[in-house]
């Protein structure tokens, strides 16, 4: 016999790995109510020579739970004996490896494996780390060796180990109340079967933990009515309490159930607050008394040694590491670490200091690391390998303060109040990650993690107890529902699994192999049943763990009914709809329902993600819950409307660019085209077209190409899609005026087949339900040149009453829909706090419900509609330039009656959505949940903005805005300012050239270079020849160059770092302007001959940068920020601003 597996029934689930356990390898089960290194013994001495030991069972620093017994530094020497025959002196180099978790961690894991290597002759292999199923943070790597561990793989097959569910940690619950309603339990120690916790009230409590699940009340002690215990340390049979205005006093612990004072000192510190012990030494961090220190070799009596203090600072907390005592100071609420050596006890010696920046609450050390549970400033991991210069290595950030950590190898465990514990890898101490957490009852105070299980000191709910849960898993379902019925969902839907259940409890299993009696899964630790058995066994059944308790919706379907039907009538009622993470209990699942829209149906029609609970813990992942509903596709219906075609002029030229009639203009979803299909599309066919008064056109790419067209027929009907791209324009003849009715025919295609600009006979069965039944015509209005208006003028609003008014859904209201005029927008920024340069943007609805061509709000697709019809408004800069005011306005014109939601795009643009760069995940539209509305009166709101970051409150300050009605003219240059790449100055209505003057500011390392270019439309063309068409666009080949050369002259920006400039320049009349950065360089390195200097340049335009990312953002009315680092950089847009000011000539 070679190798030897020993694995403890205590081992969740091992029954896995054993099934995947190597050839070779013997087994051998441990029995739990049995002495474990007595089997191992046992068995090792009868098979002899042994190579390599396996041994399989749960763990923490220094220690291996065996059984009945632990084998750990402490009871090393009793089995010493033992120990050193477990392997033969024939065995050629025994091998010894040990799976459980953090056993090598820290000082006490590496002194344990290396006295057990000594001991037994053995090359160990180790982990300081989780060891199990890495979705909960383990690996089953034995990375810490002592000796040379050669030719001993691991024990398992890899497709065992990837399958375990669990890791060889803690994860399950025992509680103990306080008996009082105004006690506060502040910290908690552990010693042998003991916990001792510190009340406010209650003053020492002393728990008995043998059985973690039912923590039983033993004694308590309080030296005085008016005395208050603030720290307690452990020595043997003595507990040494730190009592605020009473000092210090030793306690004889030899009846726990009655402890009694055995030694005091009120006078050398009476404000005592914590204490710590090493060999025969007791440190009091005695508060305004500062460090004092005591000798107790001497059982009989205390003997003050030395004192140490420092300035006006109140010592709060103290540790003890070798030769170094660690206090917190305390002064003004600001707490200061400092180290003093304590190598002569008679006089202690300040080394050096740290200061936190806050109130700090508790320090601890471990190797060269100092960990501070630094309050509202998180954990502070303060390097202290030079004592006289320790140094801030990395911090973790919290929602809350955080009050006590412990440390336990890499693994650093925080109370953080209201937040529970957190879990945090600290193998990096630059960057501590959280790897897990746990919701405390009530507010975690203090934390003390020993022997595998994690004690908390809950407030005002007593103590906690972490200990072991494998998390329960599911699957990813499918399930096909019927088309116009209600689903009711049953719990044998969500597929639940949970390996804790043990199927074979009725097996009568030797006792050698299995041991099912009183397992550690946790739950029912409060013998007062009164926690939330949501959190436990709502039946009261004993039942930890194992069965399905509850679920979690995690994502929502983007279409369709979810709801949880409480009257059980198949309809959602008000209150009904589910939430996202909302909880759904055992029996209430199948009042959990899913209804489709009318008539909808589809493959992966909808989907949503939920998680499944034992009752203690829920899975690890959310799952994916796909819902088909069969196919069948409704006809379009088409309404008999009024519709027109845009106002032509006479005599007007053949199209160029984004010119003529939107096909979405015609036709609409939920206005004068129904379709019952889900996620259904619209456009048209035309069947008929009048040819006798002028030329047709369309365009499927918003302009940049046109194709004529004159045969159209019912068999050969042209289909144009409804979207922000296609186009219809007519050129009249010159003779051509006035209204024209019925001058093309068409029918609704829902795009179900066919394609974009293409041809079909819709008269053929196969295409009939792609189109309506039903056509309309539409008609135009020539207009003589003089009737034209002007694109982007500057008229103000005439004779419209000025309105603005909150409506349902968080809309509002702009002017009165009766009237047919303008209106005017103001929006002014109020204020911002956001970390993040969002932007923000406004669309106009097509009803109270917020619906746009016929799509709901939080429908799929709602966003990309929405965004193809909004307007930015500005975005705003967290990190302003020196000198950038932050008095910022827009003025938007919109009709009278005009329904407009508001949206904010989280650290991106309109344009990095709409072109696939930002996710749509990043579109808030405003909601209860993302926006607060304030009526200030008069017409004027206040919109504040929350940006619904990950584990953050709403606090609605991340963007600030006012609005109110206006009737100011729009400012000259903004005609195109808030569409796609309408970061640009549009000059195109004005009569003569036009004065510009700007303010530069810059908060950058590069020194960049601003200027302006000419633009052929608002597309960004360039005219290369003068004929006044474009010959390039942006993203051609030359496009950056062919800028250069249209550039402004004499608009040369540039500014020194942190300053601001002003300039001026002219703008000729009747063109477009866009503005370029160079960055960190000058237009002249362009136009050279030499490549290899030419900068980067960045345009409005996505197509043009060479990363096609966004590197210009409006930040008001032709005001511009700028960035200037490749990819985006990060995102600031302050690294050049420019605001211009125009006044015509």
């Amino acid at each position: 016999m070679k190798s030897i597996l020993f694995i403890d029934s205590a081992v969740d689930n091992y029954k896995i790995l054993l099934e995947g356990l190597l050839p070779d390898i013997t087994p051998i089960v441990l029995n739990s109510n049995r002495d474990g290194v007595e089997q191992i013994s046992q068995v090792l001495s009868q098979n002899s020579p042994i190579e390599s030991v396996h041994i399989v069972s749960h763990g923490s620093p220094g220690t291996l739970y065996l059984g009945n017994s632990e084998l750990s530094l402490h009871t090393l020497k009793n089995y010493s004996n033992q120990l050193q025959n477990w392997f033969s002196p024939s065995s050629h180099l025994p091998n010894l490896l040990l799976y459980g978790c953090h056993v090598a961690a820290g000082d006490v894991g590496e002194e344990f494996i290396t006295k057990l290597h000594q001991l037994s002759g053995a090359n160990i292999a180790a982990t300081a780390c989780p060891t199990g199923n890495a979705a909960l943070g383990g690996n089953w790597n034995l990375k810490v060796n002592i000796g040379s561990v050669v030719n001993s793989p691991l024990a398992f097959t890899a497709e065992a180990m990837a399958a375990y569910p669990a890791v060889l940690a803690l994860f399950s619950l025992g509680s103990y109340s306080s008996t009082t309603s105004s006690s506060m339990t502040s910290k908690v120690t552990v010693e042998g079967s003991y916990a001792y916790t510190v009340d406010s009230e209650l003053g020492l409590q002393i728990l008995d933990v043998a059985d973690p699940k039912k923590p039983t009340f033993k004694g308590k002690y309080k030296f005085s009515a008016d005395s208050e215990v603030k720290g307690v340390a452990i020595k043997e049979k003595y507990a040494y309490v730190a009592s605020y205005t009473s000092g210090l006093q030793v306690v004889d612990l030899t009846d726990p159930t009655n402890p009694v004072t055995k030694l005091n000192d009120s006078t050398s510190c009476n404000t005592a607050e914590d204490i710590a012990i090493k060999d025969n030494y007791v440190y009091v961090a005695g508060g305004i008394s500062g460090l004092q220190i005591f000798d107790i070799s001497d059982s009989s009596k205390l003997t003050v040694r030395g004192n140490y203090k420092h300035g006006k600072g109140s010592i709060r907390n103290v540790t003890v590491k070798e030769n170094y005592a660690y206090v917190l100071s305390e002064s003004s609420f600001i707490s200061t670490l400092q180290i003093i050596d304590i190598t002569n006890p008679d006089l202690p010696v300040l080394k050096g200091s740290y200061n936190t920046s806050s109130t700090a609450f508790e320090v601890k050390v471990e190797g060269n690391y100092a960990y501070i549970a630094g309050g509202y400033s998180g954990m502070q991991i303060v390097d202290v390998s030079d004592v006289t210069k320790p140094t801030l290595k990395g911090s973790f950030d919290t929602s809350y303060n955080v009050f006590g950590v412990s440390i336990v190898g890499n693994l650093a465990y925080i109370a953080d109040g209201n937040m529970g514990v957190q879990v945090l890898d600290v193998t990096d101490p630059v960057a501590p990650k959280s790897v897990g957490t746990y919701q405390t009852t009530g507010m975690a105070k203090g934390v003390f993690v020993v022997n595998n299980q994690a004690y908390i000191a809950g407030g005002s709910t007593g103590l906690e107890i972490v200990l072991n849960n494998t998390p329960p898993t599911a699957t990813d379902i499918t399930i096909d529902i019927k088309e116009d019925t209600v689903y009711a969902f049953t719990a044998d839907d969500f597929s639940f699994s949970d390996l804790d259940r043990d199927d074979d409890d009725d097996d009568d299993d030797d006792d050698d192999d299995d041991d099912d009696d009183d397992d550690d899964d946790g739950g029912e630790g409060d013998s007062n049943d009164d926690d939330d058995d949501s959190e436990g066994d709502s039946n009261n059944d004993g039942d930890d763990g194992g069965r399905l308790k509850e679920i979690q919706i995690t994502q929502l379907p983007l279409v369709g009914q979810f709801f949880q039907d409480a009257d059980n009538d198949g309809i959602q009622d008000d209150g009904e709809a589910i939430t996202v993470d909302q909880k759904i209990a055992l029996a209430d699942i199948s009042k959990l329902k899913f209804k489709s829209i009318a008539e909808a149906s589809g493959t992966n029609y909808a989907s949503f993600q939920f998680k499944v609970s034992d009752g203690l813990e829920y899975s690890a992942v959310a799952y994916k819950a796909t819902l088909n509903v069969q196919p069948v596709n409704d006809a379009p219906i088409l309404s008999d409307t009024n519709v027109t075609l845009s106002a032509v002029i006479k005599g007007a030229s053949a199209p160029i660019g984004a010119v003529g009639t939107l096909i979405s203009s015609l036709v609409k979803l939920e206005g004068n085209v129904k379709d019952a299909d889900t996620d259904a599309l619209t456009g048209i066919a035309i069947t008929k077209l009048d040819t006798t008064k002028g030329s047709w056109f369309y365009s499927i790419d918003n302009g940049n190409k046109w194709t004529s067209l004159s045969s159209i027929s019912e068999s050969n009907a042209l289909l144009l899609a409804a979207d922000t791209n296609t186009r219809l324009y007519f050129q009249p003849k010159a003779e051509t005026t006035g209204q024209i009715s019925d001058l093309l025919t068409f029918r609704a295609w829902d795009r179900t087949s066919g394609t974009n600009g293409g041809n079909v006979n819709i008269t053929s069965s196969t295409n009939a339900t792609a189109f309506s039944s039903t056509a309309d015509t539409a008609g135009i209005t020539v207009k003589d040149a003089t009737d034209a208006t002007d694109s982007g003028s500057t008229g103000g609003s005439v004779n419209v009453k000025l309105s603005l008014k909150i409506v349902s859904n968080n809309l509002f209201l702009l002017g009165d829909p009766s009237e047919s005029g303008k209106l005017k927008l103001h929006i002014k920024l109020d204020g911002h706090t956001s970390k993040l340069v969002n932007e923000l943007g406004v669309c106009v609805v097509d009803d109270d419900k917020g619906t746009i061509d016929g799509i709901a709000p939080d429908a799929e697709g709602y966003a990309q509609a929405a965004l193809s019809r909004a307007q930015v408004i500005f975005s705003s800069i967290t990190n302003a330039p020196k000198g950038f005011s932050s008095d910022i306005t827009r003025l938007l014109e919109f009709k009278a009656g005009a329904k407009l939601k508001f949206f904010m795009i989280k650290d991106g643009t309109l344009d990095g959505v709409m072109s696939g760069k930002i996710s749509f995940k990043n579109v808030l539209f405003a909601d209860a949940k993302t926006q607060k509305t304030t009526d200030l009166g008069n017409g004027e709101f206040a919109l504040d903005w929350d940006e619904l970051l990950e584990g953050g409150g709403a606090d609605f300050q991340k963007l600030k805005i006012k609005i109110k009605a206006s009737n100011e003219e729009m400012p000259l240059g903004t005609g195109l300012q808030g569409t796609s790449g309408g970061e640009v100055i549009d000059l195109r209505a004005a009569k003569t050239e036009v004065k510009a003057e700007f303010t530069v500011h810059r908060e950058a390392a590069f020194k960049n270079f601003v200027c302006f270019y000419q633009m052929a439309d608002e597309k960004g063309g360039i005219d290369m020849n003068g004929d006044g068409k474009s010959d390039l666009m942006p993203g051609d080949e030359g496009y950056i160059k062919a800028a250069m050369s249209a550039r402004v002259s004499g608009i040369n920006l540039s500014v020194e770092n942190q300053s601001s400039a002003t300039f001026s320049g002219v703008f000729q009349k009747g063109s477009i302007f866009a503005p370029m950065i160079i960055a960190d360089g000058i237009a002249e390195m362009l136009l050279d001959s030499d490549t290899k200097n030419d900068p980067a340049v960045y345009l409005p335009f996505l197509g043009a940068n060479s990363n096609k990312t966004d590197h210009i953002r409006l930040l008001g009315s032709n005001c511009f920020g700028f960035e200037d680092l490749p990819g985006g950089g990060d995102n600031d847009f302050n690294d050049i601003v420019v605001k211009v000011n125009l006044k015509t000539a």
